[in-house]
């Protein structure tokens, strides 16, 4: 399964934190994880918790992911 993650702007310092810990546990069973950041929180171009969305649909209708995890500023991640 290829797991692609997201996070919006107000959620890019946690990328690193998450992707790391994302990697260790799916990675062993076979999945590959895909980071689509943000970054960091320094990152020039900045996603919207909208363009989180349209890029999940995106990547999921592609065929690109089968599954996204993404955050949004109230800090929950689906």
């Amino acid at each position: 399964m290829r797991i692609a993650l997201i996070n919006e702007n107000s959620q890019a310092a946690k990328n690193g934190v998450v992707l790391n810990t994302l990697r260790k546990v799916a990675e062993p069973m076979g999945h590959k994880v895909d980071n689509y950041g943000m970054y960091s929180a320094e990152d020039a171009a900045q996603l919207t918790y909208v363009q989180c969305g349209i890029l999940a649909d995106i990547l999921l209708n592609s065929g690109a992911a089968d599954y996204v995890i993404t955050g949004c500023g109230t800090g929950e991640f689906g």
